[in-house]
């Protein structure tokens, strides 16, 4: 009850400073960057894969070229995803040096709608909390997801949410996809949407949030990658991999709560050494600022033995109990 409440009590605060300054976003970069929160915690995202989840994945970083957040799964349900998507937009002014304009999403429960029937609904809104600034920003997202080649529907009024429809095959678990459209804010226009991945520990991951999760035995992830790289906080992380796709998207995998770094010397909470060398799978995180179909797809397909892992640096040695 408390954090929630010091939460509202921070969003309250931010939007009377932005509505003083009568929507001028360079002028509330400053106060938004005091209030930049930790990485983002909350319920993971679903652990498969749809195709249509890859197809809105560019549409998605297309409007966050915009200066629009937007975020898949994001929380477990409305309400969820409206309190949290403050703190995202926090996190995006900070590492982006770039006040949103406004965000959309759609949360867990949205998920299951669209793989299901093949509907989803987006959230949206401004950082201008104004009837006719949330409508701006709603036609900007419905522009861009067109742009696409995605089906929309809305009807303009800054309450409804937009829905976008996809074909049966879009709702298909773990496809690749190549959307044979240019899109000519990006570097890799017409690029085929598959790509690879490397280790390499001195990637930067500021700015990053949990965007996903991953089953994996812990053992499994040291037979083929190594010991981690890096031992994350040392607290509530023991260890972390860093990512590097081809067109320079990053990733991170890491444990989370999981050893004794945070629970202290509970009966049954490994030591970090122990926890690495366990064959029992546990639900580690996924760490970036997209959607991490492919990463997943990739690292599922290195863990089962179908290719092999490029890294410009392995850690054999194995980590201390300490």
């Amino acid at each position: 009850m408390k954090e929630e409440k010091a939460k509202q009590e921070k969003n309250s605060a931010l939007d009377d400073q932005v509505n003083a300054q009568k929507c001028n976003p360079e002028a509330t970069i400053e106060s938004m960057a005091g209030h930049l929160s930790r990485r983002y915690s909350g319920a993971p995202g679903g652990r498969q894969t749809h195709r249509w989840q890859t197809i809105i994945d560019r549409a998605f970083a297309s409007l966050e070229r915009r200066g629009i957040v937007a975020r898949h799964d994001f929380s477990d349900c409305m309400s969820g995803g409206l309190a949290d998507i403050w703190d995202e937009m926090r996190e995006f002014a900070v590492a982006r040096s770039l006040v949103p304009i406004g965000y959309t999403f759609y949360h867990a429960q949205d998920t299951w709608e669209a793989s299901e029937n093949g509907e989803l609904l987006l959230a949206f809104g401004s950082i201008c909390t104004t009837d006719e600034a949330a409508a701006e920003v709603g036609r900007i997202v419905c522009d861009v997801l067109a742009k696409h080649g995605l089906d929309v529907d809305w009807d303009g009024a800054p309450h409804t949410r937009i829905q976008v429809t996809f074909d049966q095959k879009a709702i298909s678990c773990c496809c690749e996809f190549d959307s044979g459209e240019e899109d000519n804010d990006s570097p890799h226009e017409g690029r085929h949407l598959v790509r690879r991945f490397a280790l390499d520990p001195s990637v930067a991951l500021d700015g990053s949030h949990m965007v996903g999760e991953f089953i994996a035995a812990p053992a499994d992830l040291v037979r083929v990658l190594g010991y981690p790289p890096s031992p994350g906080d040392g607290y509530k992380t023991s260890g972390e991999y860093a990512f590097l796709a081809d067109d320079g998207t990053v990733f991170a995998l890491y444990d989370w709560r999981e050893t004794t770094l945070y629970w202290g010397e509970e009966e049954g909470v490994p030591h970090p050494a122990s926890f690495w060398q366990s064959d029992e799978p546990v639900v580690f995180y996924i760490g970036g600022v997209t959607h991490p179909g492919e990463f997943i797809r990739w690292l599922s397909a290195i863990l089962a033995g179908e290719m092999k892992v490029p890294r410009t640096e392995r850690r054999s040695e194995k980590l201390t109990s300490d």
